[in-house]
């Protein structure tokens, strides 16, 4: 058979495949290796396994109807902890992910993906920290960590917040070590797109301290720095500014009143010895006593190698932001929710793969072992997790498609959730809808629960809504709701703020404050 011009082209591509791979090839086999299982754990039973409830595939209910109705969000969404909302970017992300010629899906996918690339840039930094096998190392914790693979599987709003945290350490490393005007506005741009993304990333600002502390950066390169970090906030200061500085007022009487509102056990003792090594465990995969063995390894070998600190100068500035983030974290005054410690993720893994290396390195066979503990330990966690969700891909699919044949084809639903649980199963419903474009505020009340046994609909008339609470999650509502409420509801001017924030701050001297 005649040789044809693609063969004549692949031939030369596929001998320097082979010839790259020969060079080193165990070490190339291996990092092979561990990126197959990355795409298995984050893609086997795919569909099962994505998480679709509630705020995931509401934000996608919004980033699609932006896109078909041809509207930008100006805001993002709400913050669980106060009446304040975060930036639009997210939203932008999830509008861009959306064009994806994957269907439906295409944001789960593209997050999927994203983690994927979270392990190689993970790689990348534990490489300039300590050599291609810590980078290797840390790749390999990523890629099996219970932690990041839920997260794979997920398309809220905390979810990228792992992958900004890195690429604003690899830009802090990059810029560290070459002092160039590009690394520091892409560091202040990513560092303030994480924040406006989710405000618990305000919790990487001890990055920036340390970036300053350490590499005193002449005038321009902070002129560069200050736009990279101001761009971000430009749609919420431009919100603010039309709109009496509605979010910045409310961000700030959280900051200052709201937070101090709630009693929340706050320990020095049980931050330290619970709190960390429990969500140390929960990032690396094994257990609060793991975490505190890799805490406790890792503390030690920080102060028995200070004295190397010419050589290992990276290491010791992603350290020292790491204290201080934690130092930071401490005085956060509310409940510590699973996603708010998102932004350590890059972190841990780093600090844990070096910390285990440097155990090989003193002690060759105890180090081993310690890898393949919780190497075991994490594999388990992870491999349980290989089943289907309570509301899966599978399960929204059968409830709409029992709906549909109750009616003839051409109707259309409005979708409710009910009081007990209001949005777990009517988010994703309505959007699977909406997708079908069947999705409309005129059309049939469907009323959607969740129970211990199965999920339930009924339809509804206007008095049962009434009497039973049922909340409307149909897609151009939840849109209005979320992103674009300012229009029938605009802010309106607070005289009585500064009356009220010195009421509030210092009742004992009001009203004869200054």
């Amino acid at each position: 058979m005649a040789e044809t011009n693609s063969d004549r082209l692949l031939s030369p591509v596929f001998k320097k495949i082979i010839l790259w791979f020969k060079k080193d090839s165990v070490f190339k086999l291996a990092v092979t290796l561990i990126f197959a299982i990355g795409i298995i754990f984050r893609f086997w039973d795919y569909y099962d396994r994505i998480v679709i409830l509630a705020d995931n595939s509401r934000d996608i209910q919004v980033a699609k109807y932006a896109l078909d109705y041809f509207r930008i969000p100006q805001i993002g969404q709400f913050s669980s902890a106060g009446p304040f909302f975060y930036g639009p970017w997210y939203y932008w992300i999830l509008m861009v992910f959306s064009k994806a010629p994957l269907g439906l899906l295409s944001p789960w996918y593209m997050m999927s993906l994203l983690s994927l690339v979270f392990v190689l840039l993970i790689f990348w930094l534990g490489k300039e920290i300590g050599g291609r096998h810590l980078g290797a190392l840390a790749a390999f914790f990523a890629v099996i960590s219970p932690a990041q693979i839920s997260n794979s599987l997920a398309v809220w709003n905390p979810a990228i917040i792992p992958l900004l945290s890195v690429i604003i350490l690899i830009f802090m490393t990059k810029y560290f070590s070459y002092r160039r005007t590009r690394e520091i506005f892409i560091f202040g741009f990513v560092l303030s797109l994480a924040i406006t993304i989710h405000f618990q990333s305000i919790l990487l600002l001890p990055v920036l301290i340390v970036l300053l502390i350490a590499t005193k950066p002449p005038k321009k390169h902070l002129i560069y720095l200050f736009f990279g970090l101001l761009i971000p906030f430009l749609p919420l200061i431009y919100f603010d500014v039309r709109h009496y500085w509605y979010d910045f007022k409310s961000v700030f009487i959280y900051l200052a009143i709201d937070q101090y509102s709630i009693y929340v056990p706050n320990r020095w003792l049980t931050y330290v010895f619970s709190y960390w090594p429990l969500t140390w465990g929960q990032i690396i995969g094994g257990n609060k006593w793991a975490g505190g063995a890799v805490i406790i390894l890792l503390a030690g070998f920080t102060l028995a190698r200070f004295k190397e600190f010419n050589k290992n100068k990276i290491f010791y500035l992603i350290s020292l932001t790491f204290v201080l983030e934690v130092l930071l974290f401490r005085y956060y005054r509310g409940p510590r929710y699973e996603y708010y410690s998102y932004f350590t993720h890059p972190t841990v893994l780093i600090l844990s793969a070096w910390a285990l290396k440097k155990l090989v390195e003193v002690q060759r066979l105890a180090g081993i072992f310690f890898i393949i503990l919780v190497v075991f330990v994490t594999l388990n966690q992870s491999i349980t997790n290989f089943k289907e969700t309570g509301i899966s891909f599978k399960k929204i699919n059968i409830l709409k498609t029992e709906i549909y044949s109750t009616f003839p084809k051409d109707f259309e639903f409005s979708i409710y959730g009910c009081k007990e649980n209001t949005s777990s199963l009517s988010h994703p419903l309505a959007l699977f809808i909406y997708n079908d474009k069947k999705n409309n505020l005129d059309g049939i009340k469907i009323g959607v629960c969740e129970t211990a046994q199965k999920f339930e609909w009924v339809i509804l008339s206007s008095k049962k809504i009434q009497e039973e609470g049922y909340v409307n999650k149909t897609t151009s509502k939840v849109f209005t709701e979320t992103a674009e409420w300012w229009k029938e509801n605009p802010p309106q001017k607070d005289a009585q703020f500064w009356q009220f924030m010195k009421r509030k701050l210092n009742p004992s001297c009001y009203p004869h404050c200054l």
